[in-house]
């Protein structure tokens, strides 16, 4: 591998397969492989990742993070390991010591870096009550801030808005493509699922699509994913909290944030509105708990029934949830204990 590289894709679509590849390719040659992470938090999840990897093939796999400074043990790790991973500041302070630690070192990769972001600009409004303006700004390269009269309040929308400046700042060629079109319905179909549903098992995709068909395609479908706002999203998790448990409420949380995070890493919007809406608190779930002196009469009652009393000694003695419970198979019996294999949904 002599020539350099940059990857560019978005989040979960395969740049630590890639770094993995060429660091196979890398050890076949008899070197050794670099790997710089721009953050103290992001070494310890790329070593884990890379040992997993690597570790059953007989490579060796440390990292050099943590405190400032340089110890004998970090040149070590640095001079024998197969891969080492390493932060910057860890990395330049080795090197200052001995230069030769690298001598046999193929690729040396970044495995993140933060992309430039095409700028729309922004909307602000200007003007006396009853004569207000839409202002559009944008950030020049000389570090200043334009701005051009985009149109009276009461003649236009807010989304109107934004999107004349919009055109008007690719216009100078800020940015080559628009994502006008893009509904929040379009990204989950076309783009967010496709992506991440690799990962997921049956059970997790079914549920996200019950998340979406009952909470938010209903809500956000056919609005343009650029023109959801903090305060549609606040409105949509006030409701939820009301009328339904803290489980839901948190699943469909989660589910929104990731797609719209994602949206922001494929530059469909310029931030992610739900960085503003903070986890909506609910109100504690009623657990309703079995009380002992019932158990043995509803074991009782159901002896006639080998069905139902299997199922209810299996989830009273081995503590199984019910959906666990409901999942076992033949094959998850093994004489004195169960393997969970999959769950019921």
């Amino acid at each position: 591998m002599r020539d350099s590289i940059v990857v560019a894709l978005p989040t979960s679509a395969g740049k630590t397969r890639i770094a993995e590849i060429a660091a196979l390719m890398t050890l076949s040659t008899k070197k050794r492989v670099l790997i710089v992470t721009p953050l103290r938090a992001l070494s310890a999840p790329t070593e884990r990742s890379f040992r997993r990897a690597f570790a059953p093939l007989g490579f060796t796999v440390s990292s050099l993070y943590g405190a400032s400074g340089n110890s004998a043990g970090d040149e070590d790790a640095l001079r024998s390991n197969n891969i080492v991973i390493a932060t910057p500041e860890k990395l330049d302070f080795a090197l200052r010591n001995d230069s030769s630690l690298i001598d046999d070192v193929g690729p040396i990769m970044p495995p993140m870096v933060k992309r430039r972001r095409y700028q729309r600009g922004w909307v602000e409004t200007e003007g006396a009550k009853g004569r207000k303006q839409y202002v559009g700004r944008w950030r020049a390269d000389d570090g200043s801030k334009p701005k051009i009269v985009v149109g009276y309040v009461s003649e236009m929308s807010l989304s109107e808005a934004r999107t004349r400046i919009e055109a008007h700042v690719r216009g100078l060629g800020s940015r080559p493509t628009s994502a006008d079109h893009v509904t929040f319905r379009d990204y989950w179909t076309l783009s967010f699922k496709p992506r991440r549903r690799v990962r997921w098992s049956e059970p997790t995709e079914a549920g996200y699509d019950q998340y979406m068909n009952a909470y938010l395609l209903p809500t956000f479908g056919d609005v343009r994913i650029r023109d959801i706002e903090a305060q549609h999203v606040a409105a949509l998790f006030d409701k939820l909290r009301r009328d339904h448990t803290r489980s839901v409420v948190q699943k469909v949380w989660t589910l929104l944030r990731a797609i719209l995070e994602d949206a922001v890493d494929d530059d469909i919007v310029g931030k992610n509105p739900m960085r503003r809406v903070p986890m909506p608190k609910t109100k504690l779930p009623k657990k309703p708990v079995l009380e002992t002196k019932l158990v043995p009469k509803i074991l009782k009652a159901v002896e006639g029934e080998p069905r139902n009393s299997a199922i209810l000694h299996i989830g009273i003695f081995c503590a199984m949830r019910p959906s666990e419970v409901f999942g076992l198979r033949w094959n998850s019996f093994f004489g004195d204990h169960f393997v969970i294999r999959d769950s019921a949904w």
